[in-house]
C-alpha cells in the first residue's frame, strides 16, 4: 500500500495553500486594524488579556460630558488603516498628526487665542452682577496629555489573527 497522495488532491491543497498565503497580509492587516479599532469601543487598550483602562476627560467641560475618550469627530479612529504590507510584513497605522500624543502621551505646548467677551463676577451676600469686557489676546499653554494607547503590538492582537488564520486554513482544507 502506498502512501502517496493522490495527484488531483495534493494539486487541490498546493492550490488552497497558495489562496491562504496570497491572500495573508489582507487577513492580518484586517484582524489588526478591527483589534485597534475596538479599543475605542472598549476605553482602553488590552493587554494579556487585561483591559487597561485609559484615563477619564478632565471633567467640567460640557462638551466632554456623555462623549467616549479619544472621540471628538472620530477622525484618529476611522484614520487606522494598513499603511503598507509585502508577502511577509504588514504595517498599520494612522497619518493624524495628533495619534503619536494621544498614544504615547507627553506635553503638548502652543499658543491659545481667547476671544473677547464679558466677564461677570457676582459678589458674595449680594444680588449685584459686576461687568467687564475682556480683550482678545493670547496666551501660551502647556498641557500634559495622558498616554492613551490604542495602537501597537499586542499579544492578544496576535491571538486573534492566529485563530483566524487557523479558521480560514481549516475552512480552505475542508472542501
Amino acid at each position: 500500500m502506498s502512501s502517496e497522495i493522490p495527484k488531483p488532491k495534493f494539486e487541490r491543497l498546493v492550490k488552497a495553500y497558495q489562496e491562504i498565503y496570497k491572500g495573508l497580509p489582507a487577513l492580518v492587516g484586517g484582524v489588526v486594524v478591527a483589534f485597534f479599532k475596538e479599543g475605542f469601543r472598549r476605553q482602553g487598550w488590552l493587554w494579556q488579556g487585561r483591559l487597561m483602562r485609559w484615563k477619564p476627560r478632565s471633567r467640567g467641560a460640557a462638551r466632554n460630558r456623555g462623549r467616549s475618550i479619544l472621540i471628538d469627530s472620530g477622525r484618529l479612529r476611522r484614520s487606522i488603516r494598513v499603511l503598507s504590507s509585502t508577502s511577509r510584513t504588514v504595517e498599520v497605522g494612522t497619518d493624524v498628526p495628533y495619534a503619536k500624543t494621544h498614544n504615547e502621551g507627553g506635553v503638548v505646548q502652543g499658543t491659545a487665542s481667547v476671544r473677547q467677551h464679558i466677564r461677570r463676577a457676582h459678589s458674595r451676600g449680594s444680588q449685584s452682577v459686576r461687568e467687564h469686557s475682556v480683550r482678545a489676546h493670547t496666551r501660551q499653554v502647556s498641557i500634559r496629555m495622558p498616554q492613551r494607547q490604542f495602537i501597537g503590538y499586542s499579544p492578544d492582537a496576535l491571538k486573534r489573527v492566529e485563530r483566524e488564520l487557523i479558521r480560514t486554513m481549516k475552512r480552505k482544507f475542508k472542501t
